[in-house]
């Protein structure tokens, strides 16, 4: 068996990127997730309870409001 050489075009790869690049910006952002997480954006503040993760205690936030506040994320 002899090896085959295959040059591809750059600009046919450009144009995969770019469709890559096209489809994904198109879908990101168009929907508010249902599944309250630890997203990367901030959303508010509710009060702490013994069921809650502590470590989402905002304690300066907590400390001006003199009550244990949580922080709330919701996904991006």
């Amino acid at each position: 068996m002899r090896p085959i050489k295959l040059t591809i075009d750059p600009a046919l790869k450009e144009l995969e990127l770019a469709a890559k690049h096209d489809v994904a910006t198109q879908v990101m952002g168009k929907y508010k997730s249902v599944f309250k997480g630890r997203g990367l954006e901030f959303d508010s503040y509710k009060n702490y309870t013994t069921q809650d993760d502590a470590s989402l205690i905002d304690w300066k936030a907590s400390m001006r409001a003199n009550n244990l506040l949580l922080k709330q994320f919701v996904e991006e």
